[in-house]
């Protein structure tokens, strides 16, 4: 038995209630049985802002519940119009466990993309304009020039103007972690993705969140971070990277597949990585802030079409500014 989750209610699918102590976010879907069009069945969230407040005995002051963001998650999939795995061949190939892992079980790549096809969304096109504004080596500081500067923020608007990550930001708004301004939702990703902070202890501007989950980083002779499949494709591509084998797998329906993977770059060792594979970037990015938010540094369980998977994002303080330091999606 499928369901197929629509959101219903105001604009990007969030209403609002009003109660005589604060206000309560309300998300209303609506499940439709495939196999009985006729069964129809309203599910409502509520969201309260002020929870975390209220209740500072436990450990985790969750705004919502386990099986309040399972829905959260699933209606962000459904706010998602783009699907691109159809556009992705992926050849698994060798299986790899605790006795193999290292040794190479795939001769051949692991993903084969259309680029064609995907080079003419203009999300994909601006991210891979960003590519080459970094320095791949997390010991020595980053410098980010007025052009690098431009093409960032043109990626981050393009980013925004999504209804999926609009609905996050309504979200995430109505649950006290960012107000309801559109220019404190740009600053918002901004600071957590794209400003630099240290992961070396004598250097300043050394890493990003985006750097680190969309792209790569090398740290003591070692790959670390890349968590995304366009850039995997495209190192692929290009033979910098040498997939191995995978660990793990599982398919989200028609909507995507999530993969855990081993692989070197450029010579260099990846023992354990994982990322989603057909899904769109602004999706992505959704996903992690939301997670980074609701449930910080710690899984945090989600569902696709009743597939269930988790998220774990862990964040990194710097001068009183909270950063993403890692996001990646888990079985």
């Amino acid at each position: 038995m499928r369901f197929l989750t629509v959101i219903v209610g105001a604009i990007f699918g969030v209403t609002f209630c009003k109660s005589s102590q604060h206000d309560v976010i309300v998300i209303q879907l609506l499940t439709v049985n495939y196999t009985n069009p006729c069964q129809r069945t309203f599910i409502t969230v509520h969201i309260d802002p002020t929870l975390s407040k209220r209740n500072n005995k436990k450990k985790y002051n969750d705004t919502i519940t386990n099986a309040e963001l399972k829905i959260i998650s699933q209606s962000l999939f459904d706010e998602d119009k783009k699907n691109f795995l159809s556009l992705v061949n992926v050849n698994y190939q060798g299986f790899l466990n605790a006795s193999n892992i290292g040794e190479d079980q795939a001769p051949e790549s692991l993903l084969q993309i259309d680029t064609n096809i995907l080079n003419n969304d203009p999300i994909i096109t601006n991210m891979k304009r960003l590519y080459d504004n970094f320095e791949m080596n997390s010991s020595i500081d980053e410098i980010k020039t007025d052009e690098e500067e431009m093409e960032e923020n043109d990626f981050i608007k393009l980013i925004m103007e999504t209804s999926v990550m609009k609905l996050t930001m309504e979200i995430l708004a109505k649950a006290g972690f960012t107000s309801s301004d559109p220019h404190h939702h740009f600053k918002l990703i901004k600071t957590l993705w794209f400003d630099f902070y240290p992961r070396h202890r004598k250097l300043n501007r050394t890493s990003s969140g985006f750097e680190h989950v969309f792209l790569s980083e090398i740290k003591k002779g070692k790959i670390i971070g890349l968590h995304n499949w366009i850039y995997f494709g495209n190192v692929e591509r290009h033979n910098q990277l040498n997939y191995k084998g995978w660990l793990s797998k599982v398919k989200l329906r028609d909507r995507a597949q999530v993969v855990k993977v081993n692989f070197s770059l450029n010579g260099l060792n990846k023992t354990v990585s994982s990322f989603f594979i057909g899904t769109s970037p602004e999706l992505e990015m959704a996903l992690y802030t939301l997670c980074f938010h609701m449930r910080p540094n710690r899984s945090c369980r989600m569902t696709c079409d009743g597939i269930p998977f988790s998220i774990t994002t862990y964040s990194l303080t710097h001068d009183n500014r909270k950063f993403v330091a890692t996001a990646y999606v888990n079985l």
